[in-house]
């Protein structure tokens, strides 16, 4: 589950790389990437993030993280800069 509280964005990242549970990782901007096309990042490995996968969004899919359709995530990416702070109920 996605943890509840109020979190500063401390990071922001186009086309982020993902790191696999087992240590691979796959580029940013590649289709296979389950992250999608942007990572706002308000915690140590929690954030909020694009898919690959948006029929899968409304799911509990993630580690805990907010998934977005990457339109929607690459909108949102513009209005949070670093120290915005994000509320989750």
């Amino acid at each position: 589950a996605t943890p509840a509280g109020a979190f500063r964005v401390v990071d922001r990242v186009v086309n982020p790389m993902y790191t696999a549970p087992d240590g691979s990782t796959i580029p940013g901007g590649r289709p296979e990437n389950p992250i999608g096309s942007r990572w706002i990042k308000f915690a140590p490995s929690l954030g909020i993030h694009g898919t690959n996968e948006p029929e899968t969004i409304g799911k509990p899919l993630s580690k805990g993280c907010v998934r977005m359709r990457n339109e929607d995530v690459e909108w949102l990416y513009d209005f949070l800069p670093p120290g915005s702070v994000v509320v989750i109920y």
